[in-house]
């Protein structure tokens, strides 16, 4: 037999008590939509409870409870959010109609109290059944959801609870690993400190679904943190399970993807490369705006700029296009900017074009002084055509 502060276990080894002290990590969730474009919303539940996410505007649009590492998806219009969550112990999702307004308490520590303080009950289940009281302000139902909830989150079965503290009276545990362990029995008290609605909810505004097509990209972002069940070896060979409000749960976006429309001052704080505004959005976005890419409409000698390469399709109203080759009309300082070798002013067309003017050939008519200036080998010029001539032979 083997005793430890998590309970008596008859045939547990310090080797398995070891084991089951382990804190529990969130198991691994997949993506139930890899492929979709947006806009919309993909948040993984990266804690070790259930959590109801929900997005809201004037009130809840959408919601869903989320098992610890799912994924909580959902597609929307290209419009902004307020983005909530709550650890939800009981596993119960609260929102459930159009004018559901969310609790700040999201489970009765009562219930939790009775659950984690019954001594040596086999289990976390019994003991609730076991401390009368307490247990009595919940069902049976949210009595077993909360203690699956705490187990689920690396709580062993039949375990005492203790919380972290840092204040007189506190118990101290010297750990395995050299450290010490201050913790607190688990009262009222103490729970209603650590089990605060930072820990367990959060809301977070001005979230965008992602642009609309052409540029469409689902917002990505992760729940983590919370609130913390740690469990910790002590010198002795004990478990020591405890709950750590220390870390508060928070939406965490690492930052966001460029072309994510943000607010100055607000959701562009946390773009992974800055923000400015985008001509091709018409609005502040993260990251400085790309090159446009051929085929899009743009403005001459505006938007235009912006083109990877040269607008010059649709008479430079559209990005790219081929180089316009020699002799083709062009204005100068617009389109003869399309020019594949540069533009001059060509005698036979009466016109400035593209490239440079070959000389002319054999035969051609010129002007004296002129236009026979083009000719490749000079001009034939009679005192009897007044001025007229003829270019010579090559």
């Amino acid at each position: 037999m083997f005793r430890t502060t998590c309970g008596v276990f008859p045939t547990a080894t310090p080797q398995e008590v070891q084991q089951m002290c382990v804190t529990q990590s969130v198991p691994p969730g997949e993506d139930p939509n890899p492929d979709f474009t947006g806009p919309g919303f993909k948040i993984k539940n990266d804690t070790p409870y259930h959590v109801e996410i929900s997005l809201w505007q004037v009130g809840p649009l959408y919601w869903e409870l989320v098992a610890p590492g799912q994924y909580f998806f959902q597609e929307t219009g290209a419009v902004w959010f307020t983005v909530k969550a709550a650890i939800k112990l009981d596993q119960e999702g609260d929102i459930d109609v159009w004018d559901a307004v969310w609790p700040i308490a999201s489970i009765v520590t009562g219930v939790l109290l009775a659950i984690v303080t019954a001594g040596s009950a086999s289990g976390p289940v019994a003991a609730s059944v076991a401390a009368g009281g307490a247990a009595s302000t919940a069902t049976a139902t949210v009595t077993t959801a909360v203690a699956s909830s705490l187990i689920g989150a690396g709580l062993p079965a039949g375990s005492a609870l203790y919380v972290a503290a840092a204040g007189l009276g506190a118990l101290k545990f010297a750990l395995s690993t050299g450290g010490m362990l201050v913790v607190e029995e688990a009262t009222q008290t103490s729970l209603e400190r650590v089990l605060t609605a930072d820990v367990m909810t959060l809301a977070r505004t001005d979230m965008y679904a992602g642009p609309a097509f052409p540029l469409q990209k689902p917002l990505i972002m992760r729940i983590h943190d919370g609130l913390m069940m740690e469990n910790t070896l002590t010198a002795e060979g004990t478990c020591i399970a405890s709950l750590n409000g220390g870390n508060t749960l928070k939406l965490e976006i690492p930052c966001l993807p460029d072309s994510i429309l943000c607010l100055a001052g607000t959701t562009c704080n946390d773009c992974c490369n800055g923000s400015a505004f985008w001509e091709q959005k018409a609005t502040t976005a993260c990251g400085p705006e790309p090159c446009w890419q051929d085929g899009w409409t743009c403005g001459p000698g505006t938007t235009c700029n912006k083109c990877c390469n040269t607008a010059r399709d649709d008479l430079g109203w559209k990005c790219g296009g081929v180089a316009w080759p020699d002799g083709t009309v062009c204005g100068i300082g617009t389109t003869c900017d399309f020019c594949a070798n540069g533009s001059t002013f060509w005698a036979g067309k009466l016109i400035t074009a593209c490239g440079t003017e070959p000389c002319w050939g054999n035969d051609e008519v010129c002007g004296s002084g002129t236009t026979c200036n083009q000719c490749c080998d000079g001009a034939d010029c009679p005192w009897y055509q007044f001025g007229v001539c003829n270019c010579n032979s090559n």
